[in-house]
């Protein structure tokens, strides 16, 4: 839920001890969509709001006369790059809110004539499965923003088929750094240089600092969790002090641990893993997010592994037929054999959530009703 305050009065300390949350300061309060955890209210400041609704129309290039999509909720941070985004630089916001636009987007994109979207990188799936994502369905479409879960190498691959001459922008950021704090702008011509497990999100944008943390004392190594510090830096959490830890000072700089586990490379991050993504079975400690990328290498594009009842089950979408030993002698040249699916489902489509994302939860639900039918 989205809070614009104004009138509210509001003395309680909110978060962090160290920081009294002043109300004048505040642009809104935001819950995170809880795919993570519990769902928590981050506190972001007019002063963090501006600072990134100014860099971002400016690097978009957004103005009057263009106009941007709102595919995400208001509840999901994204929609305050579409919100303030066009309230600022004075484009056209359509929203995306008819059924028919969330299942056919580049018909919808093709019909509004966009020209900027503003989305997670799974609406591209979305339009590869209506096989929706045509050069003339795009036609008007200069500008794409992917922000909220990692872009494949594959995904911009069947963007740049489809239109040459778009401009694709990679960024990164927790609710907590307002929307995003870097990016990384990727053309035909370069793409293919900035792609590991997923695609670079570039450096940190003007104002923000990125820096990683695999040892306790250090805090600029090239592989580690993300830290985050800088102007749009949120001020705290609403009423939570369960999460005080994850803001913490450091040579009277405030600092945002973010959970995420990335690399870098010739200065350029690539986001590897959720930290708490990681998963222990029979001794092993396995990353879900490896075995998805394994399986994209390897030709299943709309995968999405899970554990339930300490076994590995991979969803498939779109595959007539799933040979279980043949896909894993596949995975075996890359993936250790603890980390090998132990079930491979077939599923028509991933289910997404509110926020446009894959919903781990459900198909972990799923997983586990599977199983239980399979023990009776």
């Amino acid at each position: 839920m989205l809070s614009l305050l104004k009138n509210i009065s509001l003395k309680k300390k909110v978060g962090i001890s160290f920081n009294k949350i002043q109300i004048s300061r505040l642009a809104y309060i935001i819950f995170t969509s809880g795919s993570t955890g519990t769902p928590k209210g981050v506190c972001i400041s007019r002063e963090a709001l501006n600072h990134y609704t100014k860099w971002l129309t400016k690097k978009l290039k957004m103005k009057p006369g263009k106009k941007c999509s709102q595919f995400s909720e208001i509840g999901f941070d994204l929609s305050v790059a579409d919100i303030f985004g066009t309230f600022y630089s004075g484009a056209t916001l359509i929203p995306a809110i008819s059924k028919y636009a969330n299942i056919f987007p580049g018909r919808f994109i093709k019909e509004k004539k966009i020209t900027h979207l503003v989305c997670v990188p799974s609406l591209i799936d979305v339009m590869n499965n209506a096989k929706d994502l045509k050069k003339n369905n795009l036609k008007s479409l200069e500008k794409i923003f992917f922000c909220g879960e990692p872009l494949l190498k594959s995904q911009v691959s069947s963007l740049f088929k489809a239109k040459k001459t778009l401009e694709i922008f990679n960024a990164y950021g927790p609710t907590e750094a307002t929307v995003s704090c870097t990016y990384k702008k990727l053309s035909f011509s370069n793409f293919k240089k900035f792609s590991l497990t997923s695609m670079s999100v570039g450096k940190a944008i003007p104002g923000m600092k990125i820096q990683l943390q695999k040892k306790k004392h250090s805090l600029n190594e090239n592989e580690g969790e993300i830290l985050i510090s800088g102007i749009q830096l949120a001020d705290g959490y609403f009423e939570n002090k369960k999460d005080i830890g994850k803001f913490f000072f450091h040579k009277n700089r405030k600092l945002y641990r973010t959970g995420d586990y990335a690399i870098k490379r010739k200065g350029e991050i690539y986001f590897k893993n959720r930290i708490d993504s990681q998963v222990k079975i029979k001794g092993h400690r396995i990353e879900l997010d490896e075995i998805d990328y394994s399986l994209r290498e390897i030709g299943y594009k709309n995968v999405s592994t899970v554990v339930a009842k300490s076994n590995i089950i991979t969803f498939i979408t779109n595959t007539k037929k799933i040979n279980s030993c043949k896909i894993n002698k596949k995975l075996s040249y890359s993936l250790p054999e603890y980390m090998l699916p132990s079930y491979f489902v077939r599923i028509k489509h991933l289910p997404i959530n509110a926020n446009g994302k894959i919903n781990k939860k459900q198909l972990t639900k799923n997983a586990a009703k599977m199983l239980s039918k399979n023990e009776k």
